[in-house]
């Protein structure tokens, strides 16, 4: 988890871009003042606030969000194992309840409004991944603090550990894996070696890179194309031939070994190169 980028998600200061919120949040000098802390003095002229005084408002406010986000949590998670895998979380509330479930969500600010609809999703994978992210939410944030003008955050790492543990263990080998890449190709290039030549660390390093780009790509979602193009090989032997006949003794040739294939490759195109 960012949790800078989720820390700023839960604050709202008008006239204030979040991103400049996110780009304040960081780790206190002390450890007694917690994970993380945001100095409030820059806001105390758009707001027309004291330091102090923004930041005991905004410890109030996430406080309340934090409560709220608990209890969306709670709704949700009393009714989750009851979602089949073609069914809404919507159809199974009440129809009194529909509208103010959607309200609770609105009530959270901004950046969760697409989270309701994430939730109700019928997609069980999208429907998973919004929950988790629900859950994690709820779970991630142990006290908010204001003291001396800063906004200081306490995490409950070891709950959020927990949550990321069990996700893996539902998902299993799926753990991570995405439809981001759906629809997109990526061709990747392996090492591309001369064959008319030995292999060397080199090429095996780059191949293996390349097929971890290629196994990495297609669980995004991608259709990955792997190329591993040798080249004009038409070219490459016909120097070698043309070595083997010219530079070779006819005792290297009749022991013919990679070093003497190697060797006569060498000269022969240093010998095409003068030529040309």
């Amino acid at each position: 988890m960012d949790y800078k980028h989720e820390i700023s998600q839960l604050i709202n200061i008008d006239g204030v871009d979040r991103q400049d919120v996110e780009s304040l949040i960081a780790v206190p000098k002390e450890s007694g003042n917690g994970d993380y802390s945001l100095p409030c003095f820059r806001f105390a002229r758009v707001l027309r606030k004291a330091p102090d005084k923004i930041a005991e408002d905004l410890a109030s406010d996430i406080v309340a969000k934090l409560k709220r986000i608990n209890r969306i949590h709670e709704r949700i998670s009393a009714v989750r194992e009851s979602v089949k895998s073609k069914s809404s979380l919507l159809d199974l509330l009440p129809e009194n309840e529909k509208d103010d479930f959607r309200a609770e969500f609105s009530s959270l600010g901004k950046p969760f409004e697409k989270l309701f609809d994430d939730v109700s999703q019928s997609e069980p994978k999208k429907r998973a991944d919004a929950f988790f992210y629900l859950a994690s939410l709820a779970k991630f944030v142990d006290k908010v603090e204001a003291k001396n003008g800063y906004l200081n955050f306490y995490l409950n790492k070891s709950a959020y550990n927990k949550i990321i543990l069990d996700k893996v263990a539902a998902e299993g080998n799926k753990y991570g894996a995405s439809d981001v890449g759906a629809g997109k190709t990526v061709c990747i290039d392996y090492s591309s070696i001369n064959i008319a030549k030995p292999f060397h660390i080199g090429h095996l390093m780059t191949t293996v890179i390349g097929a971890a780009l290629y196994r990495t790509f297609n669980f995004l979602g991608y259709r990955a194309v792997g190329i591993n193009h040798l080249g004009d090989w038409g070219t490459q032997f016909g120097i070698l031939i043309k070595g083997y006949r010219e530079c070779l003794t006819q005792e290297e040739r009749d022991n013919l070994t990679v070093a003497n294939l190697e060797k006569c490759y060498v000269l022969s195109a240093a010998k095409a190169s003068d030529m040309s």
